[in-house]
């Protein structure tokens, strides 16, 4: 700050009258193309949270509200000096569902935002409605890669988590630069979470020089499981990639480490087995298989459980960090652009521009959240890919013992 003895107070004065001369208006104008939504003095800021409060991702649903609450909380309830509201709406992981909150969202003109969703299918749905009608969401949790891919990405859509293009390229980063693999095969299973982590993993691997010796979409059943070995064993591959689910990647690493061809090859498994049943349920043979799943740690991420703790009596256990830190920075994120691009008069009055919010989520320089720096790319992604990383499953994990495994890698920054 300008101050000296000479000057004394004056010029100090005059910066702080400029200030805020800059931050606050006598009159504010909309002229934002998608409108704006107007709190006056002593009205709430409403911010909407579309998650699955009912049906198999209930539990989920309940994680990420938490996030939410406590990002509220830890901003002293207010935005702007406004309370911050909290509306909740139900997407049950399902898209009609999804469809129509979306619609009683957009029918409500006092709705800032959105953080939500859980689900993919539901994100699609839902955005589909919000974003042609002016309005944002930020996703705590969707992955699916098309969401932000730039031939089909709503311009309203953003997400603090980290994509499956992404994840696909981290494990290939892990194979060639850590394991010194120069071969890889892939076995993944018939669904798009299999076949967008094999593409990006694919394509990542060959770029930094490595080869791919099978490629293979399959239904691992026990009829079909020792062919599968065979094929793998065919090109003796440095890694095998899974983009599996646990019973039948587990099915599959039994046998693969009963044949001598591929018995020492690493296998390296996708997010969808960080789950403590898949090493409990296949036992001795995932004895040092390496999986990704979010690396989320260190002295925040400590306080941040203390006072989820603290609130809600119980700590969120390891498996559940695929949720409720993104949504407390998705949520973060979304306050600091409704901060960012609202326009403020000296009586409390404040007018938030639907265009200049989604211009400030894009603009805002990376703000360190739970889960790393988080920052927009032109395409909606803002997770840091630090978010995610290479764990290897050992005898504690197998006699279920502790869970997660040892963390043996992370991106850089």
């Amino acid at each position: 700050m300008w101050f000296n003895r000479r000057h004394g107070l004056l010029p100090l004065l005059l910066l702080l009258t400029v200030g805020l001369t800059a931050c606050l208006r006598t009159a504010l104008t909309c002229d934002d193309p998608l409108g704006c939504v107007e709190a006056r003095a002593n009205q709430t800021i409403r911010i909407a949270a579309l998650l699955p409060l009912s049906g198999s991702g209930e539990s989920l649903g309940e994680l990420a509200r938490n996030g939410i609450d406590l990002a509220i909380a830890d901003r002293g309830g207010g935005l702007l000096n406004h309370q911050i509201e909290l509306t909740l709406f139900d997407s049950a992981c399902q898209p009609d569902t999804a469809q129509s909150a979306a619609d009683a969202i957009v029918a409500d003109a006092q709705i800032v935002g959105v953080v939500g969703t859980i689900c993919a299918n539901a994100a699609r749905a839902a955005v589909a409605q919000l974003s042609p009608a002016g309005l944002t969401m930020i996703s705590p949790a969707n992955s699916a890669s098309n969401l932000t891919r730039p031939d089909s990405r709503q311009p309203g859509y953003f997400r603090a988590a980290v994509s499956l293009t992404t994840q696909g390229q981290i494990a290939a980063q892990f194979a060639f630069n850590e394991l010194s693999a120069r071969s890889a095969a892939i076995i993944y299973d018939d669904s798009d979470y299999g076949d967008e982590l094999q593409t990006a993993f694919a394509a990542a691997f060959k770029a930094l020089g490595g080869r791919i010796t099978l490629r293979s979409r399959r239904q691992i059943e026990l009829t079909t499981v020792e062919g599968i070995v065979n094929s793998v064993g065919l090109g003796r591959p440095d890694v095998l990639y899974l983009p599996l689910f646990a019973p039948e990647a587990g099915l599959l690493v039994n046998k693969l480490r009963q044949s001598p061809e591929v018995a020492v090859t690493a296998v390296l498994g996708t997010d969808s087995l960080f789950l403590p049943e898949f090493a409990l349920s296949a036992g001795a043979a995932t004895a040092g298989v390496y999986v990704s799943g979010t690396a989320v740690s260190g002295p925040d991420y400590e306080d941040f459980l203390a006072r989820w703790d603290a609130r809600f009596d119980e700590r969120p256990s390891a498996t559940d960090a695929l949720i409720h830190p993104f949504a407390y920075d998705a949520a973060n994120l979304l306050f600091a652009a409704v901060e960012q691009a609202a326009q403020v008069d000296s009586g409390g009055r404040a007018l938030i521009g639907r265009s200049a919010l989604r211009q400030a989520i894009a603009d805002l320089e990376p703000m360190t959240g739970l889960t790393g720096a988080v920052a927009c790319d032109p395409f909606g992604d803002c997770a840091s890919a630090t978010a995610v990383g290479i764990y290897q499953i050992a005898e504690a994990e197998i006699r279920g013992e502790q869970w997660p495994p040892p963390l043996v890698w992370q991106p850089a920054n």
